[in-house]
Order: structure tokens, then sequence, then C-alpha cells
């Protein structure tokens, strides 16, 4: 009951996009101002990204989870001797992002990679974004996928029997708009 009240509230359904009325305000909650993802929030969207459950495997899960915190966090001790630990959103973050184990492979989301360019778009959005892309979006990455040939029919099968690396055009551009997005300022921002 506390939820529904709460979520049917005005200032729980305000945008953070600014308007005329609140362009300046940064104190009065009239909007939402967007904030970094802490690093356990960031941890667990890449855990969610690549499909990977704490359920069932909580050892295995929490040994990933230790292994991305660790990636993001840097300890130091503050000038009276206390350790502190910061959020690293510097190099070592991108390197984990585009080269580790965990970050690697087809992500396991559900994307249905033979749906029609804009579909698959659409998905891979609301995926790692959760939002739907803007016309400009649509038009110069629908464009990039769509100029690309269709998956056949028997690709994941065929992409099993493969052992030298590549991927479809198709399947490798979706996978390239998939990590850009994740690896994109807006991923790590909660709005």
């Amino acid at each position: 009951e506390y939820t529904r009240i709460l979520t049917s509230t005005r200032a729980y359904r305000l945008s953070s996009v600014p308007n005329e009325t609140n362009r300046e305000d940064e104190v009065l909650y009239s909007r939402r101002i967007p904030v970094p993802l802490s690093v356990e929030q960031t941890a667990f969207s890449l855990l969610r990204v690549r499909s990977e459950s704490l359920y069932g495997r909580m050892d295995e899960g929490l040994d990933v989870l230790s292994r991305i915190v660790r990636q993001f966090v840097v300890a130091r001790q503050d000038d009276e001797g206390t350790e502190v630990s910061d959020f690293s959103g510097t190099i070592p973050k991108s390197l984990f992002m585009m080269n580790s184990e965990q970050m690697n492979g087809l992500p396991d989301v559900g994307l249905d990679f033979e749906a029609e360019p804009l579909a698959l778009l659409d998905q891979i959005y609301l995926t790692t974004l959760s939002r739907h892309p803007t016309p400009e979006e649509e038009f110069v990455i629908g464009n990039h996928l769509a100029a690309t040939p269709p998956l056949p029919p028997d690709w994941y099968q065929a992409l099993k029997r493969r052992n030298d690396g590549t991927l479809p055009p198709r399947l490798q551009a979706a996978l390239d708009v998939y990590w850009a997005l994740i690896n994109s300022a807006e991923f790590t921002y909660n709005h």
C-alpha cells in the first residue's frame, strides 16, 4: 500500500529533464537531478546487463560482485588517517569495461538479434538505458544496423561451431551499440 501511495505522488513522477520553470533549481527538488550511481549500484547494474543473478549461486555471485567493486573503488587515507573509499571512474574502470572476462561475450538478457533493426535498437536502449532511443538516435544508429545483412536462420548454431572469433555483421553492430551504451555516461547516472 505504501509503495502505491508513494509512486502516485507528483514528486515521485518528476522528470530529470529541466523545463522553463525549474532549469536553475538545484535545491528545491522541482525536478530529479541526475546523480552518479554508487559503486554498488554500478556493480549490480553490470551484473544485470550480463544477466548474472545472485539467486541460487550466492557465493559465485558475491565473488563476481566483489571483483567488479574492487575495479571501481580506490582505498586511500584521508588527512585524519581514516580509510576512505573513492569511486574510481577513470582508466581502470574503462579497461575493465572493455577487456574484462565479466564484460565480454554475448549478453544473455533476452535481446532478439533477429528482429528488425529499429525493433532491435529499441530493445537495446530499453535494456541498457531504460528508455527508447530518440528520433536522432533511431535515424543514425537504426540506419547503421539496417545497413548490415540480416542474421541467417541458423546464426546461433553457426556461431557455436566457429572458433575464429568473428561475428555476423548484424550481430557485431548490435553488440557494438549495446556495449557503447553500457560504457556511456548515461548508463552510470541515476535519472
